[in-house]
């Protein structure tokens, strides 16, 4: 299942469906507005895909596979916004390595927007 899935990615979803299934071993693939309790999750995009095993994999694992990527994505935020308030760096690089900086930041907070979310549909 994709959750939030834009255009782009549901035009891919529609035209690779099959070699999805194939590849993936799946029984279907689809645009899902809720993602069943239970589906191991990962970020693809803008959307999260979701697996729903029940009880074919261990949920505990799954969670902690989850922060564990979470705590990456707010380290890397921290990591830019070092950068971003350090007023040397801010001061001495071009401003199309800031605005660089401020759109990997962005990218990363929407990762670990979408990460929480899944994390707390998994605890749910």
């Amino acid at each position: 299942m994709l959750k939030d899935a834009g255009a782009t990615t549901a035009t891919r979803l529609n035209a690779h469906r099959d070699t999805i299934l194939t590849m993936g071993r799946l029984s279907s693939a689809r645009l899902s507005a809720e993602i069943t309790a239970g589906s191991a999750q990962f970020v693809a995009g803008e959307a999260i895909a979701a697996l729903p095993l029940g009880d074919v994999i261990d949920l505990a694992k799954e969670r902690m596979r989850l922060q564990k990527d979470l705590k990456k994505a707010e380290d890397e935020m921290a990591r830019f916004d070092a950068k971003l308030n350090n007023p040397a760096f801010v001061s001495r690089a071009p401003e199309e390595v800031i605005e660089e900086q401020k759109e990997k930041r962005a990218e990363a907070a929407a990762v670990a927007t979408r990460l929480g979310e899944a994390l707390n549909r998994l605890q749910a």
